[in-house]
């Protein structure tokens, strides 16, 4: 796998061991590109490495929370809400899907705390999805 800028692979080399000591096999490597998947209870998540420029790089997590809802006001307001008051995650629409995103700057990434932030987004994907489930469906 090739990388955009050093600190990219720096931070991807970090990452990895971070995730292999905190999930163990949980943690996959997706091949040819500078992620992981992990799933933590029902939710599957994707942890990417992304290079931000020459200096810096940062940690991308994202995973789809809900798909086939019908995309209406009050679903979209209450998105809205809840990104201005989570402090984890934005929620957002793509692809016919509902998805989590956070993003950590290299800087800040620790192996506790990319751990606990994980764990954090899982739990908040896992209670989204079934009180999405349980409004729109």
């Amino acid at each position: 796998m090739e990388f955009e800028q050093q600190p990219q692979a720096e931070l991807y080399a970090r990452v990895d061991s971070y995730l292999r000591q905190a999930f163990g096999e949980l943690a996959e490597l997706i091949e040819d590109e500078p992620a992981f998947a992990l799933s933590l209870d029902r939710v599957h998540m994707i942890v990417k490495v992304n290079a931000n420029g020459p200096e810096m790089a940062s940690v991308l997590t994202y995973t789809l929370v809900a798909t086939g809802l019908p995309i209406t006001l009050e679903l979209t307001t209450l998105l809205l809400q809840r990104n201005h008051v989570s402090p984890f995650g934005i929620l957002g629409l793509f692809d016919n899907g509902i998805w989590l995103h956070h993003v950590l700057l290299g800087e800040m990434v620790t192996k506790d705390g990319l751990a606990m932030l994980l764990e954090i987004l899982a739990d908040y994907a896992m209670q989204t999805e079934d009180e999405l489930n349980a409004r729109f469906r």
